[in-house]
């Protein structure tokens, strides 16, 4: 925060499988817990998937884990330096999102409640395939413990592969129905290709044709984008926090188009169509697009001139007024959106804090 970053994304490949072992346990006790570990069976306590991974899911590895700290952990650790930081991961692993995880995001207003979640496949006989470690199951449980912990509204994203090899009609539409049922904001899809050195390369025959691996990766990226876009048009009318980033590539005479007929123009009718314009994200990674323009310095002072103004008070002066740049929170009103962009009308730059007081989260609703 000293050296002005408003945002921290923690990387990683399996992120969220981080482990480490504090300093202050000392050698010895490192060399007795590892012969100890040497010594104890796969199907004991110690290595039981049950232990370290979320309900239902297992690995191709044994974890390793006992006396160190988890992700968990790092995640509080990182998002207790300041509150007005924040906090973003990738990529993670859906068996690492365990229980103590979920609720360290739910705890942090500053951990941004937009998680990825890679399902690869919504077919049980394909996850087998990929060796993925659990089940369809196993993985809608996952959805639903998300859903019951996080705030509503948060968002989640996924990675799914189109024809994996030995993939029928019928596993294409487990994807299909998973798809369906999640809406994620977000989706990486694509049709499977070999990859050397992997156990599929290997092992399994690439047997389903392009044209049909084509066909499939067609409907399930249809089916994606009419959630999301259903999934932007749920904003229309809520507040959100914006980060801002910097200048839109889009002018303000480009926004007209985007209008559905139903939500209102963002396009003013002042004649002044080269106005420039902001873009910013969301808590859960949409992006905003919102005039460049003095407002408010705060919520409060926003409300106090909105409610003297509908008294017929003229008490809304330049005085109070701030131009944002990038590193500011910004408070916006969604106005508009396509299938990936929310068009808002800025309200007042803000605090995390400020903003939480204020709606209740980083994810509000409706409010007038």
């Amino acid at each position: 925060m000293d050296q002005g970053f408003k945002e921290v994304t923690i990387v990683g490949q399996n992120v969220n499988s981080y482990s480490y072992l504090a300093p202050t346990v000392q050698q010895q006790d490192v060399n007795n817990t590892v012969n100890d570990r040497r010594r104890r069976s796969e199907k004991d306590e110690y290595n039981s998937f049950s232990k370290w991974y979320a309900p239902g899911f297992t690995s191709v590895y044994r974890p390793n884990r006992q006396g160190k700290l988890g992700f968990a952990h790092l995640l509080d650790a990182v998002a207790s330096v300041d509150p007005e930081l924040r906090i973003r991961f990738t990529s993670p692993h859906p068996k690492d999102f365990t229980q103590d995880v979920l609720d360290v995001i739910s705890t942090h207003n500053n951990i941004c409640k937009q998680l990825h979640v890679p399902a690869q496949s919504g077919s049980t006989a394909m996850l087998t395939a990929m060796r993925r470690g659990h089940d369809r199951l196993a993985y809608d449980a996952l959805i639903t413990r998300i859903r019951a912990t996080l705030p509503a509204g948060t968002a989640l994203s996924t990675d799914m592969i189109t024809g994996f090899c030995g993939e029928t009609d019928e596993d294409h539409q487990g994807s299909v129905d998973l798809m369906k049922k999640v809406q994620y904001e977000q989706a990486f899809i694509f049709a499977y290709s070999d990859r050397e050195r992997t156990h599929a390369a290997r092992h399994l025959v690439d047997d389903v044709a392009r044209e049909v691996k084509i066909q499939r990766l067609q409907e399930l990226n249809e089916v994606y984008r009419k959630g999301r876009l259903e999934k932007y048009q749920q904003q229309i009318g809520k507040y959100h926090l914006v980060l801002v980033e910097g200048p839109a590539k889009l002018k303000k005479k480009e926004l007209a188009k985007y209008s559905d007929g139903n939500s209102g123009h963002v396009v003013d009718n002042d004649n002044n169509h080269n106005k420039m314009m902001l873009t910013g994200r969301t808590d859960h990674f949409m992006r905003v697009i919102f005039d460049d323009v003095p407002i408010p310095q705060s919520l409060s002072s926003y409300y106090y001139y909105s409610y003297n103004n509908n008294n017929n008070n003229n008490s809304h002066s330049e005085e109070g007024m701030v131009t944002l740049k990038p590193g500011d929170y910004v408070a916006v009103k969604v106005e508009a959106a396509t299938g990936g962009k929310l068009y808002a009308r800025p309200m007042a730059r803000t605090t995390m804090r400020e903003f939480v007081t204020m709606y209740g989260s980083t994810l509000p609703l409706e409010r007038e």
